[in-house]
């Protein structure tokens, strides 16, 4: 069992593996194969869990424990950040989770209107 919090970094990653993903523990996904249509990374999407396909050596160049940052919207993988760059996308996540927010309420208003 991995820690709350934790980047799943692996060679590949199935359908049947995705689907068994504990969702508060594991925050994103990065794998050496498969691609974004592929079905593990579709079944991360709809888990909302970012995910980065085809990082070659990536379980060789990220270590156990080293922070990452994993970017599902751009497919940037970005180990070891330095402090500014984390801080950005600590914003960047933070504006996406309010955009979600408002369209969520958006939503709503149209079922209740419509």
């Amino acid at each position: 069992m991995l820690e709350k919090g934790s980047v799943l970094v692996t060679a590949e990653l199935t359908p049947s593996m995705t689907a068994c993903i504990d969702r508060e523990n594991i925050v994103a996904v990065v794998t050496e194969e498969g691609s974004m249509t592929s079905h593990a990374a579709i079944l991360a999407r709809a888990m909302e869990i970012p995910a980065v396909l085809s990082v070659q050596g990536a379980t060789r160049l990220i270590k156990d424990g080293e922070q990452i940052i994993v970017d599902g919207s751009s497919g940037e993988v970005i180990p070891s950040p330095d402090e500014a760059t984390a801080d950005e996308y600590r914003r960047k996540k933070q504006r996406k989770k309010w955009r979600n927010r408002l369209i969520t309420g958006l939503a709503i208003v149209v079922i209740l209107v419509g």
